[in-house]
């Protein structure tokens, strides 16, 4: 496994693999790797020959500079990991490669902004994450010019967005979304789960149990999206440690809130332990 911390090695790496006919896929991601992310990794390899996994917190994306200083960063542990999964190549850049001006900060520079699936729900709760998030990956399908790349669905609005600017941008790459991956407990995996105490982790899991309540009620005939979503609100923060930030039924796309249910749509819910932030959503089927 190769480790490539510059733009213009990754650049003649991809130009290889092409040049020998060969199919690239990208895994981006902040690092901290988990079961979810190793799972983005199996499903790259399936849709391709060589896959490079992205390492890069980007500060673009973080709205609150305390969240982007305790955001975890195990790069001897992740490059671990990677070799495990027999990862072709890993690009770990330094901001200053992907950001020549600004370090990181958009004002003042040429940045992407996100679409109309980004106005809500996280976009509401942090402006400018998705502006940021949008501008990271344009640089980086520039940068990699990979065939796919694969994004998990755990992180669902962010998939709906990346997909709408890869449409709406005619970026020639395919989106790939992965199944959402959760622990042996039900809780969504995140990098963000290691800062949970252990009665915090234990007081998270209503999140999961909440979301498999409701998908079990439409399963048997509900149909009423804003009775479910009050009840989610009430049933997680029956424990008063846990507060909800949003609890929203929306269309699988579109992402546009429903009030009624009548096809296959996605339970979004984000919620507070501990002061961390925890998103998790569920597929429901009529």
């Amino acid at each position: 496994m190769e480790v490539v911390r510059k733009s213009e090695e990754i650049k003649a790496w991809v130009r290889k693999q092409k040049a020998s006919g060969k199919k690239v896929s990208l895994v981006p991601t902040m690092g901290a790797l988990h079961a979810g992310h190793l799972s983005l990794v199996s499903i790259a390899k399936a849709h391709s020959d060589a896959v490079i996994l992205y390492i890069f917190v980007n500060p673009a994306q973080f709205n609150d500079p305390k969240d982007l200083e305790k955001y975890p960063r195990t790069l001897e542990r992740d490059l671990e990991l990677a070799r495990g999964e027999n990862v072709d190549v890993v690009f770990a850049p330094e901001a200053a490669d992907i950001y020549p001006e600004g370090g990181g900060k958009l004002s003042g520079t040429c940045h992407v902004r996100a679409g109309n699936r980004s106005e809500n729900f996280e976009g509401d709760g942090r402006p400018g994450h998705f502006d940021g998030v949008c501008t990271v990956l344009n640089i980086m399908f520039n940068i990699v010019e990979a065939d796919t790349a694969v994004f998990g669905e755990k992180d669902y609005q962010q998939l709906q967005v990346v997909s709408q600017m890869v449409k709406d941008l005619q970026i020639p790459i395919e989106i790939i979304p992965a199944p959402l991956v959760r622990d042996h407990d039900g809780l969504a995996l995140s990098s963000r789960n290691v800062r949970l105490s252990p009665e915090g982790r234990k007081e998270s899991l209503v999140i999961s149990r909440t979301l498999a309540a409701a998908a079990e009620k439409v399963s048997s005939g509900e149909r009423d999206a804003r009775k479910l979503e009050q009840n989610a609100i009430q049933a997680v923060e029956s424990t008063g440690r846990v507060k909800v930030e949003y609890a929203s039924i929306v269309d699988a796309d579109s992402l546009e809130p429903l009030s009624h249910i009548d096809k296959p749509c996605q339970f979004l819910l984000t919620a507070t332990v501990e002061g961390i932030r925890l998103l998790d959503n569920i597929r429901l089927k009529p």
